[in-house]
């Protein structure tokens, strides 16, 4: 009976082992970092993913996205979640992913994740993720079968850091400016080493 459940259990292990092999999925995140996760729904630059079918049969697959900072956060695809359309992989394509088309565009809905470190209320009201270093991992499931991992993690890492104020040079802060008709004051401000070369005030 041992060796009988012994078996058993190598040849699930091998058979979900190998399905992990079907998909490759590589993921990158473009600068600047955004802290918004409609942006990267809106820009479909910012995330690069790729998934790439190993065989040679079409597969039907839907998406687990985590996104986990080292400040306590996680965003997590609910496991209730089942998108509407199902990712379509050809024999041996290697297709690019965006999170604007509608096999995708709902992943990153408070309302399809699992929230840690912040509420959903809190992602209501500005949507953004605190500041700190996080990584995003996505993997590509079976779509009828969504708990059957169809690829490793491909994961990549990214900094999300608010735009400090600009430094003000002059006037100086908490100085006095004198009363004149007309009146003209001269504002200058050094921009903070975070800001975008782009910025405007």
């Amino acid at each position: 009976k041992f060796l009988l459940a012994f078996s058993f259990a190598a040849l699930i292990f091998c058979s979900t082992l190998r399905a992990q092999t079907d998909v490759i999925a590589t993921v990158q995140i473009t600068p600047p970092y955004s802290p918004y996760l409609s942006t990267y729904v809106d820009q479909p630059n910012k995330i690069l993913l790729m998934l790439t079918n190993t065989t040679g049969s079409a597969l039907r697959l839907k998406l687990w996205v985590q996104i986990t900072g080292d400040n306590g956060v996680k965003v997590t695809t609910a496991a209730n979640f089942n998108p509407s359309e199902a990712i379509i992989l050809n024999p041996y394509e290697a297709k690019p992913i965006s999170f604007n088309t509608n096999e995708t565009r709902d992943y990153f809905d408070v309302n399809h994740v699992d929230l840690v470190g912040l509420t959903k209320a809190q992602m209501i009201q500005n949507q953004a993720l605190p500041e700190g270093n996080y990584t995003i991992c996505v993997r590509a499931l079976d779509y009828y079968s969504p708990y059957t991992p169809r690829s490793m993690d491909g994961c990549a890492t990214f900094p999300l850091y608010y735009i400090d104020p600009p430094v003000p040079v002059q006037p100086a802060c908490n100085s006095d400016v004198n009363l004149n008709n007309p009146q003209f004051v001269l504002f200058s401000w050094t921009p903070p080493a975070t800001a975008p070369g782009n910025i405007q005030y």
